[in-house]
Order: structure tokens, then sequence, then C-alpha cells
């Protein structure tokens, strides 16, 4: 039978390790989030906010995109929405673009009712090559070359990804 035998300098290099992952020598406990939090929403009730409040408004000073065009397909409600009004809001002159003619002409009055700034509505289906190049030169011609894009589309698949091919997404 073998005896294991237990060695003291293995022992003394565990704990000085051991010290080094939960201690910051000098700077007390480190925190699990030292490296930045990975998380795309952040609200009052998540353990980060006792470190970090949530900032809830733009980062950027205002006028920004002063004079720039910015465009936004998918713009009409959600995450392209959201984006719209605050490029909107920091100076931006918007053209939103989606399938749905009706919900883009509404959001479009309502962002610019709220910021004071024109939003133009084009309809566009991504989908469809020709006409996302007719809605850019339609963009060009109304306000001009587009200085921010903003690419917003959702889909929905049944099968992994690795199983669509492009002839799937353009029929979705």
């Amino acid at each position: 039978m073998r005896r294991l035998h237990f060695r003291p300098d293995v022992g003394r290099l565990y704990m000085a390790l051991l010290g080094r992952v939960l201690f910051a020598w000098g700077r007390g406990p480190r925190r699990f989030f030292r490296y930045g939090t990975k998380i795309l929403y952040q609200n009052n009730e998540d353990f980060q906010s006792n470190f970090f409040p949530p900032f809830q408004k733009v980062m950027l000073p205002p006028n920004s995109f002063q004079g720039k065009v910015a465009f936004i397909t998918g713009g009409g409600t959600g995450l392209g929405k959201g984006m719209t009004t605050h490029l909107s809001i920091l100076g931006a002159q918007c053209v939103i673009a989606s399938r749905k003619i009706d919900a883009l002409k509404a959001t479009a009055e309502q962002i610019s009712s709220q910021t004071g700034n024109k939003v133009h509505a084009i309809q566009c289906d991504v989908r469809d090559p020709g006409m996302v190049q007719s809605t850019v030169l339609e963009l060009i011609k109304v306000i001009g070359h587009p200085d921010v894009s903003v690419m917003v589309m959702r889909r929905k698949y049944e099968a992994f990804d690795v199983d669509i091919t492009y002839q799937d997404v353009l029929r979705k």
C-alpha cells in the first residue's frame, strides 16, 4: 500500500493561490463582476444595481448627430423604434423603413412630435434586394446619403441556424 504524504510547500502554494483569488492584496474581496457585467439590460432589482446604478438616459452629449442622416430598417417597433427615438433626440434626421407602412407612419409622427426632428417613413422589405436598392435611392433623393445605418430585423425560425439556407431566409 502506497502512502500519500502531505507536502507543506504545496499547502502553502494552495493557500497563496486561494488568497489571490478571494482577496486582492490590500483591496478587500474581489467582486464576481470585476471585469464588467455581461448583461444587456439592467434594472433596479438586479443585485448589480447596488454597485452600479442603471443609467437611464443617452450617454452622448446633445446634438452629437446634428446634421447627420440615419437610416434604420425595422424602425416601426421595438429596438428600431428606440434607436430612432434616441438618434432623433441627438439631432439626426432619421429615415425608418419597414414592411408595414401604417405602423411606420404612426411611429414617424410620434417620434417627430416628441423630438421636434422630422422622421421620414419609407416602405421596404429587406428580403427583396431590388426593393432595398430603390429604398436607398429614394433615401438619397429625399435627404441625402446616410451617415448612420442601423439594420434591425425580426426573424422567427423553426429550425436551428445551421439548418437554414439563404433561400429559407428570403422566404420567411
